[in-house]
């Protein structure tokens, strides 16, 4: 919005044409720079998630060998 304001307000453009060329320009620009930046974004907690996932696998994991072990132990006390 305000690169739209500074376009409409800049003295040195000389034309209507010129001005409307240089806002759609501007406009094209700022949304390739956010369809991006939610591409970088949507790929960083894409990351997260597997990482996450990954972590909770093994957590899991962990989980069912500490029961194993106790279960194990139960059965030779009895």
């Amino acid at each position: 919005m305000e690169d739209t304001r500074q376009i409409e307000q800049d003295r040195t453009i000389a034309s209507r044409a010129e001005k409307e060329r240089r806002v759609k320009e501007t406009k094209e620009r700022n949304l390739k720079l956010f369809v991006e930046e939610r591409k970088r974004l949507a790929m960083k907690a894409e990351i997260h998630q597997e990482q996450l996932n990954k972590r909770h696998t093994e957590q899991v994991d962990v989980l069912d060998r500490e029961k194993s072990k106790v279960s194990f132990f139960g059965k030779l006390m009895s």
